[in-house]
């Protein structure tokens, strides 16, 4: 990626948004895979799980779930590193 230095720490945020009606206990699922050069080393937010394979670190796709809450906003947002 041009401007980013090799060996250097760099955080993003996802924001998801829901399209349509979701009901409570309803499971967004959301892959995230590495911007090229990168690795995620960290992810996470509120209400997601994001245990499993592959372990962190890692230069592949990620998958983070959660289920709908009763009053959940539309958008949600999780944290990388």
């Amino acid at each position: 990626m041009v401007g980013l230095l090799p060996g250097s720490n760099y955080s993003y945020s996802i924001v998801v948004t829901r399209v349509g009606v979701f009901q409570a206990g309803d499971l967004i699922t959301v892959v995230e895979a590495p911007p090229p050069g990168m690795q995620i080393t960290d992810i996470g937010g509120t209400g997601w799980d994001c245990t499993g394979t592959p372990t962190l670190p890692t230069t592949e796709d990620k998958v983070c779930t959660r289920s709908v809450a009763v009053g959940d906003p539309r958008r949600l947002s999780s944290d990388q590193r």
